[in-house]
């Protein structure tokens, strides 16, 4: 992807859902657990629908009824290289998976599809304005000045400075709960040489929240532990933490 192209919000396809939609299984999810022993009438009929769907094609699994497609854990792929050079690619899609998309699809899952919107189009109005005049107009974005690797600058960000020149902005990616973009002021590298694990970049990086920054963590990392996975393309199962697929299992 050229990195000065913003990757632009994907389209929302909402997955095969079982018993109760979606939407009041992330209502559930949002409730204090206090009100979650309320639950139904025990005799009221359940609700046996089942929506079948035409996934977007190349999508290999759904969160929460998200889809993702194997091409948005690829991306991710050659910077997982630079980290851990000894793993297989199967090891590099999973931590790819796990570390960065799967964040960003439990985010899109739990926020309103009108509300990630909007932050795209604010991020794409600030990251347009920086490159025409150079400069970020204030106010509509969170501004953080970061210099380090992967883990202190983010490893979306981290992976757009590989091939960004020094000076100018990223594209408007999505990171989980926000897009994001970033001005890259400095690149640890000699010429001729590779990024690595130990690299440093220097960057202004800019956040377009869709979801209050203070709530977002403890948001996904509840959607990780209660959205259900499913597999759309068998090939990819094996890319998948069992912890997810399998969370019963895995808590015995």
């Amino acid at each position: 992807m050229d990195p000065q192209n913003s990757e632009g919000p994907p389209r929302r396809r909402p997955g095969r859902l079982r018993g109760a939609t979606l939407a009041a299984g992330l209502a559930a999810l949002l409730l204090p657990q206090g009100l979650l022993s309320c639950g139904t009438d025990p005799e009221s009929p359940e609700t046996t629908e089942e929506t079948t769907v035409d996934w977007e094609p190349g999508t290999v699994l759904s969160v929460g009824g998200e889809g993702v497609t194997g091409a948005e854990i690829d991306r991710y792929v050659d910077m997982v290289h630079k980290i851990e050079p000894h793993l297989v690619k199967r090891d590099h899609r999973r931590k790819a998976l796990s570390n960065v998309v799967l964040p960003i699809a439990v985010g899109r899952a739990l926020v309103p599809e009108a509300d990630r919107f909007a932050a795209f189009e604010e991020a794409e109005r600030l990251a347009t304005a920086a490159k025409e005049t150079g400069q970020v107009p204030e106010g509509g974005a969170e501004v953080q000045y970061l210099t380090g690797t992967w883990k202190e600058v983010g490893m979306t960000i981290w992976n757009e400075a590989q091939s960004t020149e020094p000076g100018s902005f990223t594209g408007v990616i999505e990171t989980p709960g926000a897009w994001s973009f970033a001005h890259i002021l400095a690149v640890n590298v000699e010429p001729g040489e590779a990024f690595g694990p130990l690299t440093e970049v220097t960057v202004q990086r800019y956040d377009v929240y869709y979801y209050d920054r203070e709530g977002m963590r403890d948001l996904i990392q509840d959607g990780l532990d209660q959205l259900p996975i499913e597999v759309i393309d068998p090939e990819w199962e094996a890319v998948i933490p069992p912890l997810y697929l399998y969370p019963s299992r895995n808590k015995q």
